[in-house]
């Protein structure tokens, strides 16, 4: 019995080594290359791996070049197409992609990161499309992407980001459209968008951001249209939006943010349409809007926040209406609202707070309603409403805090109605709130608190009158001027 048990356990040992050899037969000895197709997924770890591959012109699966120390790919020469994915990624060594010469296309995402000797990408000449997604990321010594002249079509969303030697996208010169995304980012030597001249559309969101050394968009003349978001952020040495002439329309948000040498939007004049919001915000250099007189709507929102330089709204003159929220706050020179003479409806809230130079809403004539709430607050200058003339109603709640020289509301003399809360606190020099004799309606509290030269009984006098409209909710009166007179 002993020695049939011996005899089984040897058989077992015989079994399984031959399981492993014939799986190590068909990795490394090329054996997965039946009729010149390696059936399903490759993974090549090392040089061993890599010669299993050679002579194969087609992968079915993916093929995933990984953690290796090659210096190249010689030996994949014959490969032409790849049924999956191709990843190229964190090769130390890797110096050139020549072996992969005569690659055709890769149906799904192409994804090339992580190899820090890589200085080209040279061996890509006949890659003619990619199906999904393509990432260049994190490839410091990349100096170019010539070689991706003939790639025409890239199914999903484009990568480049991080590549921190990558002058130019010249490589990319026959790519007229992006199925979904395009993100340039953080690539610190890249000085233009040369290489783009082609793409007339981005199915997606457009993100250019972090590129310290880009100084204009040209290279984006032929775009016409951004499906999705555009987002132009943190490029430091970006003086215009040069490029952008011909863009007519963004489906999602248009933000510009952060962009310190940026001075003027004067390309942007065939804009006509902003679908979801448009956010300007700490442009330092920014000093008008003009650029954008052909903007009739946004549908979405407007922020227009810590522009040091920006002093009016010239250049909207054409913006009819604002479907979302209009936020206009800390932009330390602007003085009033003039070119925006043409906004008759904010969807939204609307907030004008910490605009130091403020002193009136002059302009805003044909303001006749704002959907949400409206607070206006913090703003040290502002020393009446008239520009506000033809406001009727106010959705939410209205705010006024903090206006050290407001004197009265004589401004909202045609406002009627308030669909939530009115606040009214720490305005200084308020004299009075005559000018609210029309509003007779407030859905919610009133609160009349620490205006110290208000007479108080000019706020009780406003509670009377609401309360004579069946008005009954709840009062603070406070902290006013209790010696203060009445006419």
């Amino acid at each position: 019995m002993k020695d049939i048990k011996n005899m089984k356990n040897i058989m077992n040992l015989i079994l399984i080594s031959f399981l492993i050899f014939s799986i190590s037969l068909m990795i490394f000895s090329g054996s997965g290359c039946a009729e010149k197709v390696w059936n399903g997924d490759c993974v090549i770890t090392d040089e061993q791996s890599l010669q299993a591959l050679a002579g194969c012109t087609k992968v079915s699966g993916s093929l995933t070049i990984a953690k290796t120390t090659l210096a190249n790919l010689d030996g994949l020469g014959q490969l032409t197409s790849i049924g999956g994915s191709l990843g190229i990624t964190y090769n130390l060594s890797l110096e050139n992609l020549n072996g992969l010469s005569n690659l055709i296309s890769v149906a799904k995402w192409l994804n090339i990161s992580g190899n820090k000797a890589l200085k080209n990408l040279d061996g890509l000449n006949n890659l003619t499309s990619v199906g999904g997604n393509m990432h260049i990321t994190c490839n410091s010594s990349l100096k170019q992407i010539n070689a991706l002249g003939n790639l025409t079509s890239v199914g999903e969303s484009v990568e480049i980001k991080k590549n921190l030697s990558l002058e130019n996208l010249d490589g990319l010169g026959n790519l007229t459209s992006v199925g979904r995304n395009l993100y340039i980012r953080g690539d610190l030597s890249l000085e233009n968008l040369n290489g783009l001249s082609n793409l007339t559309s981005v199915g997606g969101y457009l993100y250019i951001d972090n590129n310290d050394t880009l100084k204009n968009l040209k290279g984006l003349d032929n775009l016409t249209s951004v499906a999705g978001n555009l987002h132009i952020k943190w490029n430091d040495t970006l003086k215009s939006l040069e490029g952008l002439n011909n863009l007519t329309s963004v489906g999602g948000e248009l933000h510009i943010i952060a962009n310190l040498s940026l001075e003027n939007l004067d390309t942007l004049g065939n804009l006509t349409s902003v679908g979801k919001g448009y956010g300007l915000a700490y442009n330092s250099s920014l000093e008008n809007f003009d650029g954008l007189s052909n903007l009739t709507s946004v549908n979405g929102y407007l922020y227009i926040n810590d522009n040091d330089f920006l002093k009016n709204f010239d250049g909207l003159s054409n913006l009819t209406s604002v479907g979302g929220y209009l936020h206009i706050s800390d932009n330390d020179v602007l003085e009033n609202f003039v070119g925006l003479g043409n906004l008759t409806s904010v969807g939204g809230y609307f907030y004008v707070k910490g605009n130091s130079l403020l002193k009136n809403f002059d302009d805003l004539g044909n303001l006749a309603s704002v959907g949400g709430y409206m607070h206006i607050d913090d703003n040290d200058a502002l020393e009446n409403f008239d520009g506000l003339s033809n406001l009727i109603s106010v959705g939410g709640g209205l705010e006024i805090i903090g206006n050290f020289s407001i004197k009265n509301f004589d401004g909202l003399s045609n406002l009627t109605s308030v669909g939530e809360y009115l606040h009214i606190r720490w305005n200084s020099s308020l004299e009075n709130i005559n000018g609210f004799g029309n509003l007779t309606s407030v859905a919610g509290e009133l609160h009349i608190r620490s205006n110290q030269i208000l007479p108080t009984c000019s706020a009780k006098n406003y509670e009377k009158q609401l309360r004579n409209n069946g008005w009954n909710n709840l009062v603070l009166i406070d902290g006013n001027n209790d010696s203060g007179t009445c006419d």
